[in-house]
């Protein structure tokens, strides 16, 4: 009962003083470049000349005398439909591709035959096929490659020698509103800088804000209001950088647009061709109607979509009462489902206390009673429709699951990846005979006010011991940092969860270890906890951190750089976290792999009893850090309850916790009192203490019932379940962060939490102000240009599955105004300090607020929320 203060907890789950104003990343590197300007560019560097469009990458996949194309070799493709050819092993008969690592859905067809495949996602995508002979066992898959890209031709039509720029498309979000994107170009990595491609040049915006000289059918048009934003950023030859932008144009018409008649558009100057364009209100998407792009289980409740639209300086558009929608079957165009929207008004102290951050009207479109199968959109007959999206059992929440899981793989250190697992090969970074790790003695908890802090540079080479430690190799990067802490086993423990509670569910997603008896998603995260056992002290003793020596710089990579690296020492805090995750994976691994179980038993057991000892005899320190270490403490004591079902764990846990004594405020999840009441009220209930128990699951409840509570404040129902944190640094509502609330659902198997999560992970995946998915390779709309630093330095390719910190709140984090700076400088109207918040993200590998990611952030909460859906799909509740 040791335990009574509440600390502020960051994005790594430490406790501190104040939230987090600075990243861990690659940010001073980046930031570098925030007072340069924008400048055109083709591949030349000159504008005017044929720009040289580099393919994303050799997209032909070989192995075992297995092979697949799309389109003959070509890696783009601007239809969204490629058509695959494979060369198989003689005797072979049947092949089954699809863009699903598990071929759920897939049909095996003749090899010499196969049907186009239709890619509904945006972005880069990983592609895999495997075949059979007479019906016989499917072979080992094969990954490939492509980009899906379709407005790539209207984007780069000025890079063309004496090209003009051309708009993308054009649609309602009023009935007298009409909306046009122009964009200017694409930037495409290609190694080490200098050496990126702008493929397109500069429009001069400026004349784009003349309503007077716009013509449509000939007529005028009555205002124009520019909301313009970058998308990328490249650096080329002399030091110059360029962010191609994104114009969209908001003209408001004096009459609402006749339907289903061409017309025509002519824009000022003579730099944009005309356009004609037809708008059909049963096919042409509306960005004004935002949707999960991805889709939803057959059975879910909570299926909704939402009418709202911002216009930049002209603000939000008034749609007045209730509207009606139709839900149309996307091929027949077959109306599923009707309804009337229904209006959501921001009231009081706005969404989550943090006032309008919608800037706009907004009506909701429930259909949860389109329960079957099939792709679909959603229609309102005087705008548009949504983009398509899936209801199906297997290819929405399982396979954002399986993409997420996928993505880890791509973020292992210490080896190459390479085929078949993937298409994206890349040499070995940090592996162990390639690289020193030098043992210091510094550890994770030396401030107890930033305890896991990392990225102490300047400390390193003073502190270290001239040690070596061997098998320190090995763990998952995050973004841009090539180091492992001890707060990535966050991940492991989702991992297990969702194997532990559902265990029927899953499938191989083909990486290394697949073919063991234990399921590849728990594998991955096994890459962590091996790491850390590694380097387990003889007496069982774990360090929390191991870190690089600095930041890389322009044309570093995870597998070209000039970084030392250096191991923490053993600490009370990691040791509890290590032992409680090692004692959960040999619970949960003992059905599939004794041995193994018992290897991981036996290692928690020590790192249990040497961080016990060293708690007991910390001295001065136990005041000060009792606020993260005993959570940490509880969470472990509970997990050895589990595993050794030896009654002492109860007595650790409640002079640990204060779950003895009442319910406790869990406030963030994950985080150390909320894996506290989780793990335990996980634990066999014969073995746990009813009061303790109860008092869990009431924390759990009193939790999400909270973080539903405040949900329904927000336009677009998206979940924090910490209100009094600003939305930064990846702690908004892009990613699903409504762990607890899926916890809760477990325990209590009431289904208004797993409703209220189906809408918060459609926020993530689409259904937001911006029409953005935050998932790589997810959604028609989907990010292109995360923070990964292989892409940005390496020219490695972005692979699917990744989730972005996505929005980001500039008036709330005062120590990145650099960043706005940088936007305003290149051109991004309006001022990105007063975009309602919710619209501020810009899709830009230089802002690491935006578009960083993180193992145990970014990664758990996606694959927890994703995973808890698919696996209760089936019953939706």
């Amino acid at each position: 009962m040791r335990y009574s203060s509440r600390p502020v907890i960051d994005r790594s789950g430490a406790a501190r003083t104040a939230l987090p104003t600075t990243s861990r990343l690659v940010r001073l590197a980046l930031a570098a470049g925030a007072a340069t300007t924008l400048v055109a560019a083709c591949s030349s560097g000159s504008s005017g000349s044929t720009a040289k469009v580099v393919q994303p990458l050799a997209p032909v996949s070989s192995f075992s005398g297995l092979t697949l194309h799309l389109d003959d070799g070509n890696g783009r493709t601007t239809t969204g439909v490629v058509t695959p050819t494979i060369t198989a092993p003689k005797g072979t008969t049947d092949a089954q591709v699809s863009v699903d690592p598990t071929f759920a859905g897939a049909s095996w067809q003749a090899v010499g035959s196969l049907a186009p495949l239709h890619l509904a996602d945006g972005g880069n995508q990983l592609v895999y096929a495997r075949v059979r002979s007479g019906g016989g066992a499917p072979s080992k898959p094969v990954a490939t490659a492509v980009d899906v890209d379709l407005t790539w031709s209207a984007a780069t039509a000025s890079a063309k020698k004496g090209g003009r720029h051309q708009a993308s498309w054009a649609s309602l979000v009023a009935p007298s509103v009409l909306q046009v994107r122009i964009e200017e170009g694409r930037v495409v990595f290609q190694g080490a800088a200098p050496n990126d491609l702008v493929i397109g040049r500069t429009l001069q915006a400026a004349p784009l804000d003349d309503a007077t000289a716009y013509h449509l059918d000939g007529q005028a048009i009555k205002s124009v209001s520019r909301v313009s934003r970058p998308l990328g950023r490249a650096r080329l030859a002399g030091k110059a950088e360029a962010s191609p932008m994104i114009h969209d144009l908001y003209l408001t018409l004096g009459a609402p647009l006749a339907l289903e008649q061409p017309h025509t558009l002519t824009f000022p100057g003579d730099d944009v061709d005309d356009q004609t364009f037809t708008i059909d209100p049963k096919t042409t998407v509306s960005t004004a109607i935002h949707v999960n792009q991805v889709g939803f289980a057959p059975a879910d409740d909570g299926k909704t979509a939402f009418v709202s639209t911002w216009t930049g300086a002209a603000g939000g558009i008034s749609y007045g009462g209730e509207m009606k929608f139709d839900v149309l079957e996307s091929t027949t165009g077959t109306v599923a489902s009707s309804g009337v929207t229904t209006t959501h008004t921001v009231t009081g102290s706005g969404e989550y206390g943090k006032g309008d951050l919608t800037g706009a009207e907004t009506h909701v479109a429930d259909f949860s009673a389109v329960r079957q199968p099939g792709t679909y959109r959603l229609c309102v007959a005087t705008l548009g429709c949504s983009p398509n999206f899936a209801i199906d059992p297997d290819g929405t929440w399982k396979r954002a699951m399986y993409e997420v899981a996928k993505s880890l793989y791509h973020q292992r250190s210490g080896v190459a990846l390479e085929e078949p697992y993937t298409a994206y090969v890349r040499p070995a970074a940090f592996g162990a005979n390639v690289t020193v790790f030098n043992k210091t003695t510094l550890t994770a908890v030396d401030d107890p006010n930033n305890v896991g802090h990392d990225d102490r540079f300047t400390e390193y080479p003073k502190s270290t011991t001239g040690a070596g430690v061997p098998g320190a190799w090995g763990g998952h990067f995050d973004a841009g940092d090539w180091n492992s802490r001890i707060q990535h086993l966050d991940d492991l423990r989702i991992e297990l969860d969702l194997v532990r509670l559902y265990p029927k569910q899953w499938s191989d997603d083909d990486i290394p270890e697949s073919g063991d008896a234990i399921p590849d998603l728990v594998d991955e995260g096994l890459w962590d906890l091996d790491q850390f056992m590694r380097i387990q002290s003889a007496d069982g003793g774990i360090p929390g951190n191991i870190d690089q020596s600095g930041f890389g710089t322009g044309t570093e990579t995870s597998w070209r750089n000039n970084l030392k690296m250096y191991v923490f020492a053993p600490d009370v805090w990691s040791t509890y976290i290590y032992a409680g995750v090692a004692a959960e994976a040999a619970v949960v691994l003992q059905p599939y792999d004794q041995a193994r179980a018992a290897t991981y038993a036996v290692s928690a057991t020590k790192a249990m009893t040497w961080a016990e000892s060293h708690w007991a005899n910390i001295g001065g320190q136990h005041d000060a850090l009792a606020g993260s270490v005993d959570p940490q403490r509880a969470t472990a004591a509970a997990a050895m309850l589990m595993l050794t079902r030896d009654d002492h764990w109860n007595d650790v846990f409640a002079d640990a916790s204060t779950l003895d004594d009442k319910p406790a405020d869990l406030l963030d999840c994950p985080g150390g009192i909320c894996d506290s009441a989780w793990v335990y009220a996980s634990v066999d209930t014969p073995l746990t203490r009813p009061a303790i128990r109860a008092n869990a699951v009431e924390s759990l409840r009193r939790n999400a019932n909270a973080a539903l509570q405040a949900q329904t404040t927000t336009d677009f129902g998206w979940i924090m379940e910490r209100p009094d944190i600003p939305i930064v640094w990846g702690l908004g509502p892009s990613d699903p962060h409504g762990i607890g609330v899926l916890r809760a659902f477990a325990v209590t198997g009431e289904a208004k939490y797993r409703t209220a999560m189906v809408r918060a992970a459609s926020f993530t995946l689409g259904g937001n102000p911006l029409n953005q998915s935050f998932v790589t390779g997810l959604g028609a709309n989907t990010p292109r240009y995360p923070l990964l630093v292989d892409a940005v330095n390496g020219g490695a390719q972005v692979w699917p599955g990744t989730v972005e910190y996505g929005i980001h709140d500039f008036g709330q984090s005062p120590d990145d105004d650099w960043a706005p700076a940088l936007l305003t400088s290149i051109g991004t109207v309006p001022d990105p300090t007063k975009v309602p918040v919710l619209y501020s993200w810009y899709d830009m590998s230089t802002l690491p607020m935006m578009n960083e990611f993180t193992v145990q952030q970014s990664d758990a909460a996606a694959l927890w929320t994703f995973g808890v859906l698919a696996a209760t799909a089936t019953a939706g509740t």
